[in-house]
């Protein structure tokens, strides 16, 4: 089951739902990754899971707000000021 994470900006009040490290559903795994070209955070697609292996397949990420491929991990830094984000806890499950 998938974890996503509350995060707040004490600087300029941005919030994020993300996931920070990697987690897994039944069907896929996700990462929290920043765009280089929209400067949004979200949990990006980094895998899938082949229905008859079983295995998960590695897949290119793209920004989940404006498809783009150049995206990079998340680093806990504000997308709008550049400060470290406060973890608020547990957001939702997910699968």
């Amino acid at each position: 089951m998938g974890t996503s994470h509350s995060y707040k900006c004490k600087q300029c009040d941005k919030n994020i739902v993300a996931s920070l490290h990697e987690t897994e559903g039944m069907l896929s795994k996700v990462q929290a990754m920043k765009c280089n070209d929209c400067n949004e955070v979200s949990d990006c697609t980094i895998a899938t899971k082949n229905s008859l292996s079983g295995e998960f397949n590695n897949i290119i990420p793209i920004c989940e707000c404006c498809e783009s491929q150049d995206i990079v991990q998340w680093d806990n830094l504000c997308p709008k000021c550049n400060s470290a984000m406060d973890d608020n806890g547990l957001f939702m499950l997910w699968d």
